[in-house]
């Protein structure tokens, strides 16, 4: 059951994603100033894929953080910088990728930018689960990895990517500003609701704790408007022990996945999501838990 319901979420979401990367390549974008030397690239017209993109401005250069930032996309993007600042892009950071897509060709980042992601996600891009290794097809994988922690020096302004646990998917990393006190945060945290179609449902909860610990003002997330503090940390930590607690008491008594993601009530949470309209859960994400709960011990709200 586990692997057939694994099969479907990683089939659904290269689908979505690869539609939505070609929908969204030849968008433009408006570059919002967030402070000196920091803007926020807003996409146009959005797409599953089109994700805000961070753009950071040093003396020597310009650094994207991008969310399923593909090759096409980032080159499209790198032309438009060009309206904020005049200095090359050397670097992109990914803040997290998904399963290759396996019937995407595989482009290249452009020449002289190097790709930051986490060591997980070139493993799963180049890997599959039994260390064979996959066809050359889907979105690039990093040409730089890290672990746990990685910074970059651009002149005076300080650059920290870091990991800090499981959430959205498994290799998910943020990059916060220390000096400006800002916090990108990719799809980990965002201004809408989470996506947990591919995330790791039980382990995001402490996840965000350890969010709670950086010292940011800021959030630029990937989705929705930049926001000030850390009180949405709370409100999707609540949100979440509530989609656990529902979902796996439903699923333990033997409700289907489909009545499941139906009866799920997560309305009391609508002053902070005011998008949820009613009862409900997206079935991806019911899904994507079932196989947690079959690998894990009974979520304790």
């Amino acid at each position: 059951m586990r692997s057939r319901f694994t099969a479907l979420i990683v089939i659904t979401a290269a689908t979505l994603l690869f539609e939505g990367i070609a929908a969204g390549q030849g968008a433009g974008y408006r570059f919002d100033k967030i402070a000196e030397g920091v803007f926020l690239a807003v996409p146009a017209s959005p797409a599953p894929a089109a994700a805000n993109i961070p753009v950071i401005v040093s003396e020597q250069d310009a650094i994207l953080i991008g969310t399923h930032l593909s090759p096409a996309s980032a080159r499209a993007l790198i032309e438009q910088v060009k309206t904020v600042t005049d200095k090359p892009v050397r670097f992109i950071v990914n803040t997290h990728y998904h399963a290759p897509q396996p019937l995407a060709p595989r482009d290249a980042f452009p020449a002289g930018v190097e790709v930051i992601g986490h060591e997980l996600a070139r493993r799963a891009i180049l890997f599959d689960a039994s260390g064979r290794p996959r066809s050359a097809a889907g979105i690039a994988p990093p040409t730089l990895g890290m672990t746990t922690r990685l910074a970059l020096y651009r002149g005076d302004r300080e650059i920290r990517i870091l990991y800090i646990g499981r959430g959205h998917s498994d290799n998910d990393i943020v990059v916060l500003l220390p000096k400006e006190r800002i916090l990108c945060t990719g799809d980990l945290l965002t201004g809408t609701l989470p996506d947990m179609s591919d995330g790791n449902i039980t382990e995001w909860v402490s996840t965000l704790e350890a969010m709670k610990v950086l010292d940011f003002d800021t959030v630029l997330p990937a989705r929705g408007a930049p926001f000030k503090g850390k009180e949405k940390i709370a409100a999707w930590q609540s949100y979440m022990r509530d989609v656990l607690a529902q979902t796996t008491e439903l699923l333990n008594q033997g409700v289907s996945a489909e009545e499941t993601a139906r009866r799920v009530d997560l309305t009391s949470h609508k002053k902070d999501f005011p998008e949820i309209t009613g009862p409900g859960v997206a079935l991806a994400a019911v899904k994507r838990l079932q196989t947690q709960i079959e690998d894990d011990p009974p979520f304790q709200p």
